[in-house]
């Protein structure tokens, strides 16, 4: 059995071994970090994809989701804002709302849905203080080809 000091300086090693090895993923974890709180990104809850389907309602933003057939139904309260102050993107699964510069109020979220939308297709209608989206998906690409037999 090894002496106290021997045992001590063991552990101290390996203490410092993992201070190293955490140490040298710190860049990484900032760059993660800083990925989704910088000013740059949304400061909303994005939503990652889940098997069973859409969040019902946003904790953070109060944004209703209903998943249809041809896509996904969403509305959210804006008010005093109106359609001129608000800017929607969509990019791929990614939903993004956000109040312009001179909006009287800021507004930003943004939402991942489970599958990509088709941005050209889907709509938006703010009435009386509410936003109503009506998100289409994408239709799938199929590229399986057939091969013929030599």
């Amino acid at each position: 059995m090894p002496s106290a000091p021997h045992a001590n300086a063991a552990i101290s090693q390996i203490c410092t071994r993992v201070v190293e090895s955490a140490n040298a993923l710190r860049p990484a974890l900032y760059l993660e970090f800083d990925m989704y709180f910088s000013p740059a990104f949304v400061r909303r809850p994005v939503f990652a994809q889940v098997q069973w389907g859409l969040p019902r309602v946003s904790s953070e933003t109060g944004a209703q989701f209903e998943d249809t057939e041809s896509g996904y139904a969403m509305s959210l309260d804006v008010p005093g804002l109106a359609k001129e102050q608000l800017r929607i993107e969509i990019d791929q699964r990614i939903v993004r709302i956000n109040a312009v510069d001179d909006a009287p109020r800021s507004f930003s979220a943004a939402y991942r849905l489970p599958t990509p939308l088709d941005a050209e297709a889907s709509t938006a209608k703010l009435e009386n203080g509410v936003l109503s989206l009506n998100l289409i998906k994408l239709a799938p690409v199929v590229t399986a080809r057939a091969v013929a037999i030599a």
